[in-house]
């Protein structure tokens, strides 16, 4: 290219004169930059080769500097064969172009595009073979011409030293195809996933791998399923699930690959005989018999054969090269995309297979329904479909993760102390422990204690001992976690994600306020079921109430002491007092900002009507009830509280009076039940608690802790623990301290203010009543003045102590600090803030005692505050205390236009969900209407019950 001067050949003037030909040297011009680009001439001599030694100053030979010395051209199996340099910089190469060696398909690859590939070494690891290459060149357009014939007609030899790579593939340094030192490894009992390529052709194998298709589905003639199919079907572990359908239209029954899982569609020995044994009853012979045939169906014999073609008739089949049929370790060499027809890019890819077997990790396969008490656990190297010939060895731990433990020997007994694993007894397969056949699989399934709780697997296999020589084992896998059944359902149903997967026949859940998703409290039975209509139906507060109801039955209940059980417990009674600690913030809100914004353009009706003022006392207090209500709750003078859910909260102020429509404008109530009305259905589904009870909502929060602190089998773990992300165990710190220590922070800020405000509405002027501390005038009730103060107060203290209990003063270990293990009290900072709160309660409290009023001041004060600057610039004491509350006013002015925007922008997002929820109603009815357009009404009878209702008496679809 334009400056540079490349030696393509030395004989152009041998055929034209050979006896006096000049010898091959090329003349340059060129400008000299150190020269104020002087024009300069360089003879430069072509060479044919260089030998070490040779006479040329300045131009030693040397093969890693300036060689090759000879035509000899070291390259890797796998490599493009290219012309020596310059004649591969030629835009097309030349047709003529050939390989001299016999055979010459056992050693280069033709790809049909013109290209020719190295596709195998020599003999052994490690084995080279030369290959001999003659070549053509163009430059001249004149034709292609023989390369360096000396006049001959007969190209040179080029020599091509073609061996093997020498560096394995690693997914951290040297991942596959990186580097042509880089060869695939391909372990016994692996299979690689190979799905973006269009076709796959076996160059070279020496160890009997497999192409397969890993996603291809398998499918039988079945007349019909079993009456109880669905319900016998839901007794199969996941995997199985995940692979096995039929299809009532087609009347077939299927088996197929899942990439997402990688579970490939080639059904094993140990699959067919689980899906017998759980169809084992006589009226499913028939089924038993087509999974028959459907495993005899499934199986690949693979693709092995020097010069097989994998083409797969349907991209969702996949494409994998796999290592599970293997007689041999060895080479394998795959050519992918070599048709001509095909534009992706060739490759050529070298794998070696070797032992010992694949060491894997475990594969976790939740169930779809997070309820169900079981979880499959999956060596992840698939045997291309059988794992019969391996042996595996499952050992199981409990609690933390087993690698945090010190001074672990992973060969120790089980009986070691300083080892945690134990082995796994398999009830599945009649108790089978220690190496067992086939068991490339477990299913941790029932309901006791274990199950509840994380737990850890390893696993190692052996086997192929024809292929390895001897009976050789791998390594041990990583520690990978089975997360315990509550964790799972912590999991399974958020506050973000919609409760079920499939909207066949399900509709899609709309809501997005948490509130609405907390629901009312626990109060009946909840059914663990994955029904759609009634887990949307379900409150996150009851469901998780009722999941930590069940884990204490096997737990605590039964004076079980179980650390791990333990953490699941207390993650639970975490949850659940985040939830309350939600609704307490809100409630607390809800009082801090008592004003109504109704866009009325009427003042005075704007700051009139408040939101419940049909429920509270009309006075002077009317407002301060209110809040006070918002605060603490309500007693039963007026309204029951022991009326679920709502107990002693305020209830949906739909009461046909003036505060409804404050009420109605002030929680943007819309029309959730869409039935043309809005009213307390409602209310109540938005707002599903009621309103307010700030204080009882923290004490809920609190007491999950404080149950579980009580009981004497429980122990509250200051640790971290392990969750599953990506098949991954990722280390997380849920805080459970500092949650605590957040809740009694928030309940002394809570006590502090329902103290302020009571002292406020009980205040009197009158020096005779003011020393007997505000005694409450309802008796049994206790909400005076001092029994607030002692309530919060005492509240306060109990906190702190409990909270300070839990974590040490420091925590010393230098290899915790910046690090999740890190828990002491030095990183609670919410523990400083409950003895400020406490302490600004008894500042209250000794404001009353003194006689001073509700803003700490003396009885017939007057503030006096006078700016002798403004004096002398003309203002007298009158305007300037004037002016002071005129900004005043101002700043209230601005203080409420900011709530009012804060509030408006909520019912901004408010309105938003509910058009997105208008637009799902309306596409749903749309759709409907089109079907019943296609299709018409069912028949009467089909819906009448009395004549065997099909679709359900409110059935109004197609």
């Amino acid at each position: 290219p334009g400056d540079s001067i490349l030696a393509a050949r030395d004989d152009l003037n041998t055929p034209i004169n050979p006896d006096g030909a000049s010898d091959p040297y090329v003349l340059v011009q060129y400008q000299d930059p150190n020269q104020d680009n002087a024009w300069e001439f360089d003879v430069i001599r072509v060479t044919r080769e260089v030998t070490e030694g040779a006479p040329i100053s300045g131009c030693p030979c040397n093969n890693e500097t300036n060689g090759p010395c000879t035509f000899d051209y070291p390259r890797q199996v796998g490599q493009v064969m290219t012309p020596p340099s310059p004649l591969g910089l030629e835009l097309s190469f030349c047709p003529e172009n050939s390989v001299v060696n016999d055979p010459t398909t056992e050693f280069i690859w033709n790809d049909s595009r013109g290209n020719l590939w190295f596709s195998r070494g020599g003999e052994g690891i490690d084995g080279t073979i030369d290959i001999l290459g003659e070549f053509y060149e163009n430059w001249r357009g004149e034709g292609c011409m023989p390369w360096l014939d000396d006049g001959t007609g007969d190209p040179l030899d080029v020599t091509f030293n073609v061996s093997w790579p020498t560096i394995p593939s690693d997914p951290n340094v040297n991942p596959p195809l990186s580097s042509p030192d880089v060869y695939t490894t391909l372990d016994i009992g692996q299979t690689r996933n190979r799905s973006g390529f269009r076709i796959a052709e076996i160059l070279y194998n020496e160890a009997g791998a497999s192409l397969i298709f890993p996603w291809k589905p398998t499918m039988v003639e079945l007349g019909e399923v079993p009456d109880d199919y669905l319900a016998t079907f839901s007794m199969l572990p996941q995997h199985l699930k995940d692979r096995l359908s039929y299809d009532d239209i087609t009347q077939q029954l299927i088996f197929r690959g899942v990439e997402e899982k990688e579970l490939i569609g080639i059904m094993s020995e140990a699959d067919r005989d689980l899906i017998q044994e759980t169809f084992s009853k006589d009226e499913h012979a028939d089924f038993r018999n087509a999974i028959d045939d459907l495993y005899a169906a499934s199986q690949q014999g693979g693709m092995s054969q020097v010069g097989d073609i994998a083409e797969p008739p349907n991209p969702d089949w996949g494409l994998a090269i796999s290592s599970g049929p293997s007689i041999d370790t060895g080479w394998v060499v795959v050519g992918y995309n070599g048709r001509e027809d095909i534009t992706e890019p060739v490759i050529v890819e070298t794998l070696r297979v070797g032992c010992p077997p694949f060491r894997g990790a475990i594969q976790v396969i939740a169930p779809e329904c997070p309820f169900d008490e079981q979880i499959t656990l999956r060596w992840n190297g698939d045997c291309g479909g059988d794992c019969g010939d391996l042996e595996f060895f499952w050992q199981v731990a409990a609690g933390d993760n087993p690698d945090d433990y010190d001074d672990v020997d992973p060969d120790a007994p089980a009986i070691n102390p300083n080892n945690p694993w134990d082995d796994y007894v398999d009830p599945e397969r009649n108790s089978a422990t220690g190496w067992v056949q086939g068991q490339n699989e477990i299913v941790v399934r029932g309901a006791n204690v274990r199950t509840l709780t994380d737990n850890w697997f390893r696993v190692k296999t052996r086997g192929y001992s024809s292929a390895c020589g001897m009976v050789v084992e791998s390594d041990w896998t990583d520690a990978q976690i089975a997360e315990g059944w509550i964790k799972r359902v912590k999991r399974g149903i958020t506050p973000f994600d919609q409760r079920v997967q499939d909207f066949t026949d399900t509709r899609v859940a709309t809501y997005v306020s948490m509130i609405e998703q907390l629901g009312e409290p626990y109060s009946e039975v909840v059914g663990f079921n994955c029904d759609a209509d009634y887990l949307n139906s379900l409150g996150l507060i009851e469901l998780y109430q009722a999941v930590l109801y069940r884990g204490k039955s096997f737990t605590l209940d039964l004076g079980i002491q179980y650390p791990p059980a333990d953490q699941a417990l207390i993650l639970m009674a975490g949850q659940l007092a985040d939830f309350y600690m939600l609704l307490g913030n809100e409630a607390f809100g809800d009082a801090s900002d008592p004003t109504v914004a109704i866009d009325t353009g009427t003042q005075v009706n704007a700051s009139a009507i408040f939101a419940f003022q049909d429920q509270l006392p009309t006075n002077q207090n009317s407002l301060l009830y209110e809040e006070l209500m918002l605060l603490r709750g309500r007693d039963d003078r007026d309204t029951a509280t022991d009326r679920s859910p709502v107990f002693n909260r305020l209830f949906w102020n739909f009461t046909l009076g003036d505060g409804a429509v404050a009420y109605k404008n002030n929680y943007n109530i819309t029309d959730k039940t869409m039935d043309g009305f809005i009213d307390e259905e409602d209310a109540k589904i938005m707002f599903p608690q009621g309103h307010g009870d700030a204080w009882g909502h923290y004490l809920t929060a609190a007491k999950y802790y404080y149950d579980l602190l009580r009981d004497p089998n429980f122990n509250w773990p200051v640790r971290t623990e392990s969750v599953l992300v990506n098949e991954t165990p990722v280390t997380v710190s849920f805080t459970h301290e500092r949650k605590f220590a957040r809740v009694a922070s928030a309940k002394a800020k809570a006590g502090l203010e329902i103290l302020d405000l009571t002292y406020k509405e009980q205040y009197q002027e009158d020096p005779t009543r003011q020393w007997q501390g505000y005694p409450d005038p309802v008796e049994g009730r206790s909400w005076g003045v001092t029994d607030w103060a002692r309530r919060a107060h005492m509240g306060a203290q109990f906190d702190w102590l409990v909270a300070n209990s839990r974590l040490p003063a420091v925590d010393d270990d230098p290899e915790h600090e910046g690090t999740l293990s890190q828990v002491d009290r030095t990183t609670v900072a919410e523990l400083r803030e409950i003895p400020l709160q406490a302490k600004e309660m008894q500042a209250r409290l000794d404001e009353a005692d003194a006689g001073l009023n509700p803003l700490g001041l003396s009885k017939n004060v007057v503030p006096f505050d006078i700016s002798p600057s403004e004096i002398e610039a003309g203002k007298t004491h009158f305007q300037q205390i004037y002016e002071r509350a005129v900004q005043m006013l101002n700043n209230s002015i601005v203080v409420f236009n900011n709530a009012s925007d804060l509030a408006n922008n909520l019912r901004r997002n408010q309105d938003g969900e509910e058009q997105f929820n208008n637009n799902v109603e309306d596409r749903e009815a749309d759709f409907n209407n089109r079907l019943i357009e296609s299709f018409g009404y069912p028949f009467p009878e089909d819906t009448n019950p009395l004549t065997g209702s099909v679709y359900g008496v409110d059935f109004n679809g197609p």
